[in-house]
């Protein structure tokens, strides 16, 4: 671990690591010790975790749900995924199942109004254009939160790209997904500021 895959996993998220780091102030060997859950995936980790009306479903829940194959917490993953995988990240769209699927119903009703569109606007769509869509909601549910005053969470063309680097999604293709679903009209961008997909 310490000789191989953590260094790889290190060199493949070192853009997104930075950016974190310097928008949200959390230190670089913090990111790294929590490899391989995508640093963003952590920040969005930290921010849903938050809205929730009980401790339902808490990020020591998602951490710590001792493989319940129902919930698709960290163990899930853990038990699902590996380093070696094409994309070997917890990325954002994987915390879906365990914040929505499993616990909407304890969501803020900003936040689950959001994320509930998913149902209508996912139809007929592949595995990877579902992923960005997800990250897309859950990115934009939280920056509505804080009224989109937090540049990390704004649902962009950089902070996609920030999202899946160092997954199979890197090097723009999420960012070219986004963009086929904003010709397929599931998705539509903000012309102004800051180019958000909503």
């Amino acid at each position: 671990w310490d000789e191989d895959i953590l260094p790889d996993l290190e060199s493949r998220t070192h853009d997104s690591r930075k950016r974190i780091m310097d928008k949200a102030g959390i230190k670089d060997h913090e990111l790294r010790g929590i490899l391989p859950i995508h640093p963003y995936a952590a920040c969005v980790l930290k921010h849903i975790s938050s809205s929730f009306a009980s401790n339902q479903r808490s990020m020591f829940d998602f951490i710590k749900n001792n493989g319940n194959e129902d919930m698709h917490g960290f163990q899930w993953y853990m038990d699902n995924y590996g380093p070696f995988d094409e994309s070997p990240f917890l990325t954002i769209d994987l915390l879906w199942a365990f914040f929505y699927d499993n616990g909407k119903n304890d969501l803020s009703i900003n936040i689950r109004h959001i994320l509930d569109r998913y149902a209508s606007l996912s139809k007929q769509l592949n595995k990877e254009e579902q992923s960005v869509l997800k990250t897309v909601l859950l990115l934009q549910a939280i920056s509505n939160s804080t009224g989109d005053s937090v540049e990390i969470f704004l649902p962009n063309e950089r902070n996609l790209s920030y999202a899946y680097e160092g997954s199979h999604l890197d090097g723009g293709l999420a960012v070219k997904c986004a963009e086929k679903l904003v010709k397929d009209k599931v998705l539509y961008k903000r012309s102004f500021n800051d180019g958000s997909f909503l």
